[in-house]
């Protein structure tokens, strides 16, 4: 249980550096995307570790305004992403070894890789 909560602190970990990760030549954001960055840059921080049910709460509820202007490749990403934060939001995450085996799992760590280079190449 203590191996895979480490685990999962890494992924959360990596998670929030790839958020602030910027390109080595920063692009200004189409119009389109100006509206999804607005609302990614008000998008919390759990500072790499797994967040508590109230920071779960906020950050699906950010994660989800932001979904509504990403293009659709990130609309799904944050789909996974949201799917996940939702479960500890839900306060069942009584066994971490249930949690990362779920589906609610799954795909987690492409999705916050997809999110954060799409964020990192189209929102500095």
């Amino acid at each position: 249980m203590a191996r895979l909560r480490m685990v999962l602190a890494a992924v959360f970990a990596v998670a929030a550096l790839a958020v602030l990760a910027v390109p080595a030549s920063a692009t200004t954001p189409a119009a389109s995307s100006s509206k999804f960055c607005t609302a990614v840059r008000k998008i919390g921080s759990t500072t790499g570790s797994q967040p508590s049910k109230t920071q779960a709460k906020t950050l699906v509820k950010q994660f989800k305004t932001a979904a509504k202007a990403a293009p659709a490749k990130v609309k799904a990403a944050i789909g996974k992403i949201t799917k996940y934060l939702g479960v500890i939001a839900g306060g069942d995450v009584s066994d971490l070894a249930d949690l990362a085996k779920s589906g609610n799992y799954q795909g987690y760590a492409q999705a916050i890789t997809t999110y954060s280079t799409y964020v990192a190449t189209n929102c500095t």
